[in-house]
């Protein structure tokens, strides 16, 4: 048996990974819920109260988007 951590974060986890507020994460999660593709890609085990999962390959591509805006030349 390995001794391999898991790649599925919790939000607090999640949060000290991405370097932001728990409160934050879960701003990401639920914008997700609501526009896909907008925000950071988790799993709720039991909804509407349940505890988030993100994986840690989800949390690297949502680290590597751009911000909103960025690249955008203003008029």
């Amino acid at each position: 048996m390995t001794d391999t951590p898991s790649p599925w974060m919790t939000v607090n986890e999640t949060a000290e990974y991405v370097r932001r507020h728990p409160k934050t994460v879960l701003k990401y999660l639920s914008d997700e819920q609501a526009k896909p593709g907008t925000g950071l890609i988790g799993f709720q085990k039991t909804a509407p109260n349940g505890v988030w999962r993100v994986h840690r390959d989800d949390a690297d591509a949502f680290l590597r988007r751009p911000a909103p805006g960025f690249g955008l030349k203003s008029a």
